[in-house]
């Protein structure tokens, strides 16, 4: 007797951001690199799923993509100009599923000095 089940995954559910690190011993950039994560309400990742990104200072590309057969979108931001917290926005249309990722600023500058007083 053979048993074969075939499951797929359900409606997008849940939306998260992260930052990728950078690999060790690449180039500095300004850039970061992310991935969303689109899942049903069970953590299955879920396919062409329509995700849009925005950010309020800065860029991010793309601003519109599908989500992969992992249900990930990969994406690079580019930070604005100044000391404040950068944010970048995810949202699948038509839907209330929508995440956010935030750089927080440094909070205190620390001031290094040698020499005499």
């Amino acid at each position: 007797m053979t048993v074969a089940a075939r499951g797929s995954a359900g409606t997008v559910a849940n939306l998260s951001l992260d930052a990728v690190p950078p690999v060790k011993g690449a180039a500095p950039d300004k850039g970061r690199r992310l991935v969303v994560q689109v899942s049903d309400v069970h953590g299955n990742p879920v396919a062409d799923v329509p995700v849009r990104l925005s950010v309020k200072s800065g860029a991010v590309t793309p601003s519109r993509a599908l989500s992969d057969a992992r249900g990930r979108v990969e994406a690079r931001w580019s930070m604005g100009a100044g000391a404040d917290d950068q944010t970048v926005r995810a949202m699948v249309p038509g839907t209330d599923v929508a995440g956010t990722y935030v750089d927080r600023a440094a909070a205190v500058a620390t001031v290094s000095r040698r020499g005499r007083k």
